[in-house]
């Protein structure tokens, strides 16, 4: 069953056009993955689905039975969370109170926060690896980038969403954390959560999604299953290189190698 459907969304930004046409399908249940290089629309492209986006939206964007560009933006909240690339804050706000927030579109007439709203915001801290009570209490604007990132994902899952949008969500954190992070989206997506993330790096990509969305001067290329997607003829040609997929031997793992084509002004002569 497809969960996400866009056809012909286009995206105006300040009379530019970022997203051009944008038509595809991604299946439910599913971690599926939105690549293309630096400038490509994916960070519009993702504001666009959330119903974040500054610009102007136009074209049909349906989630299930949702048509989510006729939704309350309570609604929408309720459906659809979405994960910033650079999590920046100026409030003074524990982490607990941070993750706290993403109850709101949940809570009743008078806002009043319940034990299962409670029991909630903890889980998602747990989830995320941060559960530590010293460490709920700090304030998140002396956090590190990268635990602010994990408490913006937490913050997103404690919202409940049945849509989770991340942009770069490995962004400011180590080797270990992104591969901790990108298990960690693999599992909510086979547990039923449908997980549609922005990712920089290719191999992450190819490691840990299901299907994949390639995005090129705001046009979507090509979608689908990501090891039937991602050939080393579209990312040659999408990212203006020489990439080529190599086999571990003893694995059996196939991650792409990457050189510059001799074309573009940085080779020696």
């Amino acid at each position: 069953m497809n969960a996400l459907q866009l056809s012909s969304l286009t995206v105006d930004l300040n009379r530019t056009r970022i997203i051009q046409d944008a038509t595809f399908k991604a299946p439910g249940s599913k971690f599926v993955a939105l690549v293309g290089p630096n400038g490509a629309g994916k960070s519009t492209l993702l504001h666009a689905i959330a119903g974040v986006s500054e610009g102007e939206v136009h074209g049909e964007l349906h989630y299930r039975d949702l048509d989510l560009a006729k939704t309350t933006r309570r609604q929408r909240a309720k459906t659809v969370a979405l994960v910033e690339q650079d999590a920046h804050t100026d409030l003074a706000l524990t982490v607990d109170e941070t993750v706290s927030l993403g109850r709101l579109p949940h809570l009743g007439f008078m806002g009043s926060e319940t034990e299962h709203d409670r029991a909630l915001v903890i889980d998602a801290i747990e989830t995320v690896g941060l559960n530590h009570l010293a460490f709920r209490s700090r304030v998140v604007t002396t956090l590190s980038g990268g635990e602010r990132q994990k408490v913006m994902l937490a913050k997103a899952l404690a919202q409940q969403p049945q849509l989770l949008l991340l942009d770069e969500p490995t962004n400011h954190l180590d080797i270990a954390a992104q591969l901790n992070v990108l298990s960690l989206l693999r599992k909510l997506g086979s547990e039923g959560l449908d997980v549609f993330a922005a990712i920089h790096d290719l191999n992450l990509a190819l490691s840990y999604s299901d299907e994949v969305v390639v995005l090129s001067e705001g046009r979507v290329v090509a979608s689908g299953p990501v090891h039937e997607t991602l050939t080393s003829e579209l990312v040659s040609e999408v990212f203006k290189v020489n990439a080529n997929l190599v086999t571990n031997q003893d694995s059996g793992e196939q991650v792409f190698a990457f050189k510059p084509h001799s074309s573009n002004g940085f080779a020696g002569s």
